[in-house]
């Protein structure tokens, strides 16, 4: 991910980006940690791990089938293409919402399909390749909701990168050069980030997480995030005075 000089802009919209960046980082935790440990034993989200465990399988690893991260790959392509497509085709300020809407319908279809979430199996066979499909189109969707905070490329469904252009920023920091500034707010964001889906799939673990009707709460929190862009267009990013 290339770091791009900030953009002006209002002040608030570059805080109201990353708090769409932490909430949507929260919530591919949270999803990646349920789906992985009680759904269908990949990560919808985290493809770096399922290239990994792709690969195991293809060199004999005798544990679960790689097909199913074959699979999620391929979903996760899909999404991100079927994203980019449908955003470049809409206003600015309708995009992120828009997208919001098809991430969330995406994950209800999960929940229906499912039914309640029983962590004594994961889904095989058939259902279980509709639900990782849905899941890893949906989080694919969502790589595309927000791409900048504060002139900073962000991702909120894969951290590798982030991870690196953290470490890329405390080489700046340390040292103490020009760009000392500009650094010091990309390590601010891409922290914040990466903690927040840290934080996301500790949740998902957790009592919340495992409660049978877990995936009930991103989609409540992705429905409010995206009444609240289309309500106040202007503060998010894509909008006018966009940061």
């Amino acid at each position: 991910m290339a770091i791009e000089p900030a953009e002006t802009g209002h002040p608030p919209a570059a805080g109201v980006a990353l708090g769409v960046a932490v909430v949507l980082a929260v919530v591919t935790g949270f999803v990646d940690a349920v789906a992985f440990a009680r759904l269908v034993g990949v990560f919808p989200a985290n493809q770096s791990g399922n290239l990994i465990f792709f690969g195991m399988a293809i060199g004999g690893w005798p544990g679960p089938s790689g097909w199913r991260n074959a699979v999620a790959i391929g979903g996760y392509v899909v999404g991100v293409t079927l994203a980019f497509a449908v955003g470049r085709r809409l206003p600015r300020a309708r995009r992120g919402p828009v997208l919001l809407a098809v991430e969330l319908a995406l994950l209800v279809a999960v929940i229906v399909v499912a039914g309640p979430i029983d962590s004594s199996h994961l889904r095989g066979g058939a259902e279980g390749m509709v639900l990782i499909v849905l899941l890893s189109v949906a989080m694919g969707v969502q790589t595309e909701v927000i791409t900048r905070v504060a002139g900073i490329m962000v991702a909120t469904t894969y951290e590798t990168g982030a991870i690196t252009r953290a470490g890329e920023a405390v080489t700046r920091l340390l040292r103490r050069d020009g760009s000392m500034g500009r650094a010091d707010r990309q390590f601010a964001v891409l922290f914040f980030v990466v903690a927040a889906y840290v934080g996301g799939a500790a949740v998902g673990v957790s009592a919340l997480g495992e409660w049978r009707w877990a995936l009930f709460l991103p989609c409540a929190v992705l429905a409010a995030l995206a009444a609240c862009w289309l309500a106040r267009p202007q503060q998010f990013p894509g909008g006018a005075g966009d940061g």
